[in-house]
């Protein structure tokens, strides 16, 4: 049995996505990482990826600087 992954299954996003959604070139993308603009990445081996909720909420909120920039997941509702 194979686990078939689709988009909106995704949990993490790769700079040149987050590029996408935010409307700029990767290569603002990546300064922005590097000057500390943008959310915080997920390092996994030598590739850097960021949450697809976080980026979409950061977006949101005005795209605010990484330190003031404070993620909280969305409650949700449990029905009984």
């Amino acid at each position: 049995m194979t686990l078939q992954i689709t988009d909106d299954m995704r949990l993490l996003i790769t700079g040149a996505e987050a590029s996408l959604l935010c409307g700029c070139s990767k290569r603002t993308w990546r300064l922005w990482d590097a000057m500390g603009y943008t959310p915080q990445s997920v390092t996994i081996g030598r590739a850097k990826y960021w949450r697809l909720k976080e980026v979409e909420a950061w977006i949101s909120a005005g795209c605010p600087k990484r330190l003031d920039w404070v993620y909280r997941e969305p409650k949700t509702t449990k029905n009984l």
